[in-house]
């Protein structure tokens, strides 16, 4: 990203992109999950582009509660994708 960091302009329209991207209108059942997701991913952006994107970052919640929830979910997703692909290869 340091490289390409030059090219990359965090305008009104990457805002607006990032702030839709937050706030996804999803059906009740995802959000959940993408309330877990969402900030895990901000999270791992370097702070210039959060930053320029103007996206909130809460540096205590991070390590204590979004990123174990995210991993969490991973391993779920995971679990349940496998179930899936083992039984339609049965």
């Amino acid at each position: 990203m340091q490289k390409i960091r030059p090219e990359l302009e965090a305008g009104q329209q990457a805002r607006d992109a990032a702030r839709w991207l937050m706030l996804a209108p999803l059906p009740l059942a995802a959000r959940t999950a993408y309330g877990v997701i969402a900030p895990a991913a901000v999270g791992m952006l370097p702070t210039w582009m959060r930053e320029d994107l103007k996206l909130p970052l809460v540096p205590a919640l991070d390590p204590l509660i979004v990123q174990p929830a995210a991993r969490a979910l991973i391993r779920t997703l995971t679990w349940a994708i496998e179930g899936v692909i083992e039984a339609d290869a049965a």
